[in-house]
């Protein structure tokens, strides 16, 4: 133990040295009762020992030299201990700092619970590191670590240790790489039972709306955002709400899935999370407005509100021409004999929707999960919210609104003791446009649960599909990673992402697209699909990379655009940048064809 200790010692002073001081400096006060405030202390302290030895283990490895006697007392003079702490020390120092920055970058719910207490001025540096540094740096300089201390010990062990020692070494290496690389896992983790999960999409959202000097005086925005993650590069996979609405729940790539233009493809309905909860025990809710809605999807859910058939429609659209419509809209009563009424996107009286809400959360029977879709009444604010409208101006009077139904379900939380337990995602969904350009597909995205504790930025590229995913992993439900085509931000591994964006307006603007059934629900002529698909303009990012494929007569033009120093997408970098096309190109003709099972004929994307 004297020589464990005594090799170690470097790495230990450091990790006792960084906790005692963020635990005596920090002015957050103790929660419940000090004794079991100080019993997690414990654990803490003890968990940070255990890092401190693996930690020294493995600087010492590095050091290791060959002894004619004891190959595993690394330092045995007193006279050469000084000089071995100095050494083992800034390696250990070097080490923790590469393994902390890439867990933090990985996992910044690392960020609460160990060595970076947001109160300590240690946690500064890192929030630089995270902010300038990807963990690919972090994740190859510690792999080398590793390496060159397990080399070190191996090669002199293998000279003057037994076979059982070298055994004992290797199997102890072994778990402490383990353990190392799920250092930020252990910590961020939860292991208690699963979480409520809330997905509100909301209609026309821009990142603009809901920065801090608009949303100041909204109470429910700001206690979201002041524990949640914001996502500042974040993206739909196409400009249209439904697209992207489909995107977000069932985490399959509109290209991959084939529900462009506003229909379900077969089999996609089977994708969504509201029927993988459903599974998993979870009551499961989705409260959309007809335009936004699909057809089957409602059903198996014992709160929603259904799609309506063509004759419903019929009937809802002819309630706008009548003079008593007003008073349908705003009446409880008479919506009974008028159930037509809730399927307009006119409608203003929401009590049935929000009557199911808390129906939904009250259930303490079993988790639950529902998504809220929430309309962009651009032009046509309902009251009271028209005459904020006129006063000030239409952002106000939309905040205003979204912060007035946010808190609605906020309040039933909290009444009913669920809202400590629930993960709250609110994202946008963008307005149908044509074009390109990155900043045009960037919708806003917050996670959210109260025990985050402090609003954090989040710099790193997702899209919608990533929504789901990260969901699960913040609310404890366990997954495969398979089972969808998005990746979690809470994942403790390093993942490399890539972000496809397509034009779908040529698409959408053919008429003899579609066919409708005896429903009147409309579907796709396959045969002319195929014609289309090979003309649509696609994009990959990767990082700061953005490659356009414009298809044309002559073929696919290409375009490179360096989108973090030129946002507009004015300077085409393509030509002087070969190797950097040349890279981008494979990446998005092999995803294409292995991932999304597509043919690459002469560039042209085929079915």
């Amino acid at each position: 133990m004297f020589r464990i200790l005594k090799n170690t010692f470097p790495a230990l002073f450091i990790v006792w040295s960084v906790f005692l001081t963020g635990t005596f400096l920090s002015d957050a006060p103790p929660e419940g009762f000090k004794a079991v405030h100080y019993l997690h202390q414990m654990k803490l302290f003890i968990f940070y020992t255990l890092f401190g030895l693996i930690t020294g283990g493995l600087s010492a490895g590095i050091l290791a030299r060959k002894k004619k006697k004891y190959a595993y007392f690394f330092e045995n003079e007193v006279k050469k201990y000084s000089i071995y702490f100095i050494k083992c020390f800034s390696i250990s120092a070097l080490i923790i700092f590469v393994l902390i920055s890439r867990e933090l970058i990985n996992n910044p719910l690392l960020f609460r619970k160990t060595l970076l207490n947001h109160s300590f001025w240690f946690s500064g540096i890192f929030m630089f590191v995270s902010e300038k540094f990807s963990p690919m740096y972090f994740t190859a300089f510690f792999s080398i670590i590793i390496v060159m201390s397990i080399h070190n010990l191996s090669f002199n062990l293998s000279i003057y240790q037994g076979a059982k020692r070298i055994a004992g070494y290797s199997a102890a290496v072994i778990f402490s790489i383990l353990l190392v690389f799920n250092y930020g896992y252990l910590n961020a983790g939860d292991k208690n039972e699963q979480r409520n999960i809330i997905f509100i999409a909301v209609e026309g959202l821009k990142n603009r709306y809901i920065r801090e000097r608009n949303i100041r005086d909204k109470s429910a925005l700001s206690e979201i955002k002041k524990s949640s993650y914001m996502f500042e590069n974040f993206y739909t996979p196409a400009k249209d709400p439904k697209v992207s609405l489909m995107a977000s729940l069932t985490s399959v790539h509109p290209d991959k899935g084939g529900y462009y233009g506003g229909y379900a493809s077969y089999g996609i309905k089977d994708k969504t999370v509201l029927r993988f909860l459903s599974k998993k025990g979870y009551n499961t809710g989705i409260f959309t407005i007809p335009e936004l809605a699909f057809r089957d999807f409602e059903k198996g859910h014992k709160y929603s509100v259904a799609f309506p058939e063509k004759g419903i429609s019929t009937r809802s659209a002819s309630l706008l021409d009548h003079l008593i419509a007003p008073v349908i809209f705003n009446n409880k009563v008479l919506i009974n004999f008028f159930p037509e009424a809730k399927y307009l996107k006119e409608y203003r009286d929401t009590s049935y929707r929000t009557a199911a809400v808390n129906e939904l959360i009250e259930d303490r029977t079993k988790p639950f999960f529902f998504i809220k879709v929430i309309p962009d009444y651009s032009g046509m604010m309902p009251f009271p919210y028209n005459r904020l409208a006129e006063s000030k101006n239409e952002t106000e009077a939309f905040l205003t609104y979204l912060n007035d139904e946010i808190e609605v379900i906020l309040r039933s939380l909290k009444n009913s003791g669920r809202f400590d337990d629930t993960v709250i995602c609110i994202y946008g969904l963008p307005e149908r446009g044509s074009g390109l350009r990155a900043v045009d597909y960037k919708v806003p995205f917050i996670l959210s649960r109260p025990s985050y504790g402090m609003e954090r930025r989040v710099r790193n590229e997702y899209s919608l599909l990533d929504i789901i995913p990260t969901a699960l992993d913040a609310a404890g439900v366990k997954y495969r990673e398979d089972e969808f085509d998005g990746v979690s931000f809470l994942a403790p591994e390093f993942v490399r992402q890539n972000i496809f964006l397509t034009d779908i307006t040529l698409l959408l603007a053919r008429e003899d697209l579609y066919f409708y059934d005896r429903n009147g629900f409309p579907s796709k002529d396959l045969w002319v699909e195929r014609e289309v698909y090979p003309l649509m303009p696609r994009s990959l990012i990767r990082g700061d990379y953005k490659l356009n494929i414009t298809p044309s007569a002559q073929g696919p033009v290409y375009e490179i655009f360096d989108i973090s120093k030129d946002p507009a997408e004015t300077d085409d970098i393509s030509g002087t940048h070969p190797i950097t096309l040349r890279r981008m190109r494979t990446i998005f003709e092999e995803t294409m064809n292995k991932d999304f099972n597509f043919r690459i004929v002469n560039g042209h994307v085929m079915r």
